[in-house]
Formats: structure tokens, C-alpha cells, sequence
């Protein structure tokens, strides 16, 4: 804001606190105007397509074959359009580099 930015975007995750609250106590520190915009599954998601319902589906149904076998920290993608298990581990501690494009607009929009 102080480098005449006129806008501001707080982002408050849910489960941390009231967004509202946020906003609140924003309007009364500072000389902001302040708006406050609760996402709901609609607009975070929108209206799941076919699409989105198979592959839900074929998510859950390797999870739950998983389950029933005794498998265990394993998370499930796609890959090349099929199912694919991956170790749990592998899937929290595998490091991918950042596109730098995404770098370069992070940038511009800041």
C-alpha cells in the first residue's frame, strides 16, 4: 500500500480465524477501505462436471481396494490418464522447481 498500490488482498485460510474479524479490525487500525469476501464451494470450485465425478470415483475406488488389502500410506494421481499409487513419503518430501514464469508474475501482480 505504501508504494501506492491501491489495494490490498488478506487471505485468512479457514480453521484460522474469522475473515470478517480480519477485515474488522483492519478497517479500525488503519484508513483502508475494507471488504470482506467469504468463498463458498461454489466459487472456490464450481459445480463438479462428469468428468470430475469419474475421476473422483476412480480415486476412491483404488483407495478403498488399497484399504481392503491392508495398503497404507499411499496417496493416488494420475498419471498419463490412469491411477497410480504413490508413497506417501515420497509424495510430501518429492521437491519440484517452480516454473519461472510463475516466479516473473508473481512479481508484476505484487
Amino acid at each position: 500500500y505504501k508504494k501506492g498500490k491501491r489495494y490490498i488482498l488478506v487471505v485468512v485460510a479457514e480453521g484460522a480465524g474469522s475473515a470478517i474479524e480480519v477485515g474488522e479490525f483492519i478497517a479500525e487500525h488503519t484508513e483502508i477501505e475494507t471488504r470482506v469476501s467469504v468463498l463458498g464451494h461454489i466459487q472456490r470450485g464450481g459445480t463438479p462436471s462428469v468428468i470430475d465425478r469419474v475421476k473422483a470415483s476412480q480415486l476412491g475406488e483404488k483407495a478403498a481396494l488399497a484399504i481392503l488389502s491392508g495398503l497404507s500410506n499411499l496417496v493416488f494421481g494420475f498419471h498419463k490418464g490412469n491411477v497410480v499409487a504413490i508413497d506417501l513419503h515420497d509424495a510430501v518430501t518429492n521437491k519440484k522447481k517452480l516454473d519461472p514464469e510463475y516466479m516473473r508474475l508473481a512479481k508484476v501482480l505484487a
